[in-house]
């Protein structure tokens, strides 16, 4: 069960990555003369890994919970 709390962490760590990859991307879209076209990719980007952050995050406490650990940051600690 470790083990999948662990797989779980590290996915969650990816996801949050790459969220940040995506708002560096919608930044540099927005300084660009037409944003507009560029935008619409990003935001469904940002919505699809909102998603699967949520997921993660349900699936983490879950597993916290099964391990006998508080849900949330406090279970992280």
């Amino acid at each position: 069960m470790k083990e999948a709390l662990l797989a779980t962490v590290i996915d969650e760590y990816s996801a949050v990555e790459l969220f940040a990859s995506v708002l560096a991307a919608e930044e540099k879209a927005l300084t660009t003369v037409h944003p507009i076209e560029t935008l619409p990719p990003i935001v469904e980007k940002k919505m699809e890994l909102v998603e699967k952050l949520s997921t993660l995050e349900k699936a983490r406490d879950t597993q916290l919970s099964e391990l006998g650990y508080p849900t949330g940051w406090k279970g992280m600690e």
